[in-house]
């Protein structure tokens, strides 16, 4: 690994700019308004973007990857699909694909960008991610106890204002200013990310690995639960990481089950009344309610009547409070809601995505690290929604890059090259 001072600017921008993400989400929080964080979003993506650009432009010379190449296509039938409302009977406005660009297209800029950096800082960007998950989980619980009146009031206030009222809601948001959905997403994929770090980092793992624990079964959410397993079975079974660090995080998270379980079989209070109804007959209405009414049910029903979709946003909850869907909004089921945002042609290009990026990782230098990543983050998609969350769509595609680049027939050396190497030879192009 190298040393610290080696680190690149480019690095450190993109770096920056998902700290960025956070102090956007923190200014909104303790402002008690969002309204800005749109404007203030677009903004800060103009780094992303100008580094991928750059990528881009150093590849007009040199054949790109099969993943580059694929993500660009789906990045331009995104963009293609808003000239969709033209068609007859399409129920979604500007306002809506405005939304989607937002949330699904600018995020994608991170995944060229991951490319534009030296291969060799990758490890940082990776380490840096981890922390500031770490500190999203760490923030929100420390609110938590610390500041509890100020936390549930704002919480409440933005719960109402989404028409979400259900307790475990409520309590799920309280581990992170990123809302539960976030934090058991982010808690989950953490504990796969950590093992891809800094030697430095990898030393905090029995501790970093309970914060991430509870970040995730916290969040409540049924998605998270699956990808916290999977993530367990690979940090204590399969990571390569030392027997002792393995061995004290199996003894770590057995005593908090074991503790978890006790409490709540010996105290009636909120939290586990709340827990249990979440585990029990709620997990099996949520299952039937994401399949019917806001997941697979409603996403048929556009493919059916618009096959090459209605625009990105189309079917998103913009789309959905402007009151523009005649049927409903596709809130779950992220495949689906591809499907019917960008029709058959969308869904078969991210499709290429998943397929490719499986083959990359299978091929890396960390191929149970990357693979068990993308199980989480995909099977998440099959049930619940990570669309909407910038801030996860922003990691996913800055790992995604990281991903492309780790393969175990190259060198570590930049993803990118001078001008003076595009004039040597050929043979020296990494990626």
């Amino acid at each position: 690994m190298p040393h610290a001072d080696r680190i690149s600017w480019r690095s450190l921008l993109l770096i920056g700019f998902v700290a960025g993400l956070h102090g956007l989400v923190l200014n909104a929080f303790w402002s008690g308004s969002d309204g800005r964080i749109a404007g203030e979003l677009v903004i800060l993506s103009v780094l992303p973007l100008t580094m991928g650009a750059a990528y881009l432009l150093g590849r007009l010379l040199f054949p790109m990857t099969w993943l580059d190449i694929s993500v660009l296509a789906y990045s331009a039938w995104c963009i293609a699909s808003i000239v969709l409302y033209l068609q007859p009977a399409n129920p979604s406005r500007t306002g809506a694909y405005i939304y989607g660009v937002y949330n699904l297209v600018l995020p994608i800029a991170c995944y060229f960008a991951a490319k534009s950096v030296p291969r060799r800082d990758h490890t940082y960007l990776v380490t840096a991610l981890v922390l500031l998950n770490g500190f999203a989980i760490g923030y929100g619980l420390f609110l938590y106890f610390t500041r509890p009146a100020y936390y549930v009031a704002y919480l409440s206030s933005r719960l109402a204002q989404t028409g979400a009222v259900e307790e475990w809601q409520l309590f799920g948001r309280l581990q992170s200013y990123l809302g539960s959905t976030a934090v058991g997403y982010i808690g989950a994929t953490s504990l796969v990310l950590i093992t891809v770090a800094s030697r430095q980092l990898r030393r905090l793992i029995p501790a970093l690995a309970v914060l991430f624990i509870v970040g995730a079964a916290l969040s409540l959410q049924r998605a998270s639960f699956v990808g916290l397993a999977l993530a367990l079975i690979y940090l204590i079974f399969l990571s390569p990481q030392r027997i002792r660090f393995r061995l004290l995080t199996l003894v770590t998270f057995t005593a908090a089950l074991i503790y978890a379980v006790a409490s709540f079989a010996t105290k009636a209070d909120p939290l586990a009344n709340t827990v249990e109804a979440r585990a029990t007959t709620d997990m099996i209405e949520g299952v039937r309610g994401f399949t019917q009414q806001r997941g697979y049910m409603k996403g048929l029903s556009y493919l059916s009547e618009f096959p090459i979709g209605v625009g990105i946003g189309g079917t998103s909850s913009a789309a959905e409070s402007a009151g523009l869907l005649r049927e409903g909004e596709v809130a779950d089921a992220n495949f689906m809601r591809i499907a019917a945002d960008l029709g058959v042609p969308g869904l078969a290009l991210f499709l290429l995505i998943v397929g490719i990026v499986l083959w990359r990782a299978w091929q890396s230098q960390h191929r149970a690290a990357w693979l068990v990543f993308l199980a989480i983050h995909f099977g998440i998609m099959l049930s619940t929604n990570v669309l909407d969350s910038f801030y996860i769509s922003h990691g996913f595609w800055l790992v995604i890059g990281v991903i492309d680049a780790d393969r175990k027939d190259l060198p570590v050396r930049s993803t990118i090259r001078s001008w003076q190497h595009l004039a040597g030879s050929p043979a020296s192009v990494v990626g």
